[in-house]
């Protein structure tokens, strides 16, 4: 179980940093700042959507869904750690604007590396063996290491060597597509039947949140871009940052399961919407 854990970890984190230095690659630091200046109001609700809403929204479900705590635990932890790369990658399939989505991204990430375990101790699980604030160093290394460092590391390369940026960018997003969809498949199978234990309350919960996220994010503006860009950078939650807190702080294997379910769902969710989306944008084109 260690091992398969360990290899899953890998492989997302690797996701990520394929899919944000493919994003890098692909934008200007003028292209981000532009689109927080015109922006910012929805940047801002953004924020607060995806830290304070989602989580109060899953908090409220604990009463409603009847969940053994540490599926609740695993759940909530999706709930609680925004900022997953792979929905700048489904924005940016979806014909969203990709520079709100990196621009979003940015404080999610560092505000999340405070808000998530702090959510975590007001959420006040029963199963845990450590503080969530014990692994806020790991947290910050994490997200430093597969989000913020590609992402840096893109944008730099297209500044300082712009032609070699835009050779490479396609084959780099390709690459990312690619590995998301063999990470949704992998799930499927390899993991479908361990998720199942938690039966149909945490897979319901888990496909209805993120259909909730999504949707809140397509409602929250009518301009084209930024509503894609807003719904699939907020269902796609922080799976890896979710199994690394399950992983140091909550050694119960079915808060794991309940992190596997939601990392399932926001795919099974999100990955047909986006590819609706860009046929129907290929189809008005």
């Amino acid at each position: 179980m260690h091992i398969s854990m360990s290899l899953q970890e890998i492989y997302v984190s690797l996701l990520s940093v394929a899919t944000l230095l493919g994003m890098g690659l692909g934008l200007t630091l003028e292209q981000i700042s532009d689109t927080i200046r015109k922006h910012w109001i929805i940047l801002l609700w953004g924020v607060v959507f995806n830290l304070v809403v989602i989580p109060v929204a899953a908090l409220k479900t604990r009463s409603i869904v009847n969940l053994e705590p540490a599926f609740f635990t695993g759940f909530f932890l999706c709930m609680a750690a925004p900022g997953g790369g792979t929905g700048s990658l489904l924005t940016y399939y979806a014909k969203g604007d990709i520079a709100f989505s990196i621009a979003l991204l940015f404080p999610l990430t560092l505000v999340s590396l405070v808000a998530t375990p702090l959510w975590m101790v007001f959420a006040g699980p029963d199963n845990s063996s450590a503080s969530p604030w014990l692994a806020a160093i790991p947290m910050i290394a994490t997200l430093g290491v597969y989000i913020v460092a590609p992402l840096v590391l893109g944008l730099a390369i297209r500044k300082r060597w712009p032609c070699t940026a835009l050779s490479i960018v396609k084959p780099v997003t390709r690459l990312s597509m690619v590995m998301l969809l063999m990470l949704v498949v992998g799930y499927l199978i390899i993991k479908g039947s361990q998720i199942a234990v938690g039966g149909l309350p945490l897979i319901f919960l888990s496909l209805a949140s993120a259909g909730v996220a999504l949707a809140g994010g397509l409602a929250a503006t009518p301009h084209f871009g930024l509503r894609r860009a807003l719904g699939f950078t907020s269902s796609i939650r922080n799976v890896t940052v979710a199994i690394l807190l399950a992983a140091t702080s909550y050694p119960d294997p079915r808060t794991m399961l309940a992190v596997l379910a939601y990392g399932l769902a926001q795919y099974v969710i999100s990955f047909p919407i986006a590819l609706v989306a860009a046929r129907v944008v290929k189809g008005q084109a």
